[in-house]
């Protein structure tokens, strides 16, 4: 029971031999043997910006993976979907009854730090003792909705 040459080189003798078993209780190990060339694997090449593919609609993609979306879809003679409307968008923000938001959730503390922020109060000077520890109106996670300043 050994690890490729890759793995364990880098590694102590005893923790190759450690990730070798639990591997092989995982049934990983296997597929890791069975690659013809480790050292050219996929998974160990630098990260590299493939070239952007060539599109016919220019104005279409606003980034690159637009581009990529896009090249798929003349590839198989699709057009993408038109820009969508002002109530489409509200739509999409929300979860299918109009009750939850999905796109920027704001949680009670949040909004309750920005209150105190308007009014000119900071929020980590508003702290009591309680059970031995300093608790606050918004705790720690309070943060200000930069949105609405």
């Amino acid at each position: 029971m050994h690890l490729p040459t890759l793995y364990s080189k880098y590694l102590m003798p005893h923790l190759a031999a450690l990730i070798a078993y639990f591997c092989l209780q995982l049934g990983m190990l296997g597929s890791m043997e069975r690659m013809k060339d480790p050292e050219n694997f996929w998974a160990f090449q630098p990260i590299m910006k493939p070239a952007l593919p060539k599109t016919n609609n220019k104005d279409w993609a606003s980034n690159d993976l637009d581009t990529f979306i896009l090249s798929k879809l003349e590839a198989n003679q699709l057009q993408p979907a038109a820009k969508a409307d002002k109530v489409d968008l509200i739509r999409r923000a929300t979860d299918e009854i109009g009750l939850r938001a999905i796109e920027k959730p704001y949680h009670f503390r949040d909004i309750h730090n920005t209150i105190l922020h308007q009014l000119g109060i900071d929020q980590n000077q508003l702290t009591y003792p309680h059970l031995g520890r300093d608790e606050r109106l918004t705790f720690l996670e309070g943060g200000l909705i930069e949105d609405i300043i």
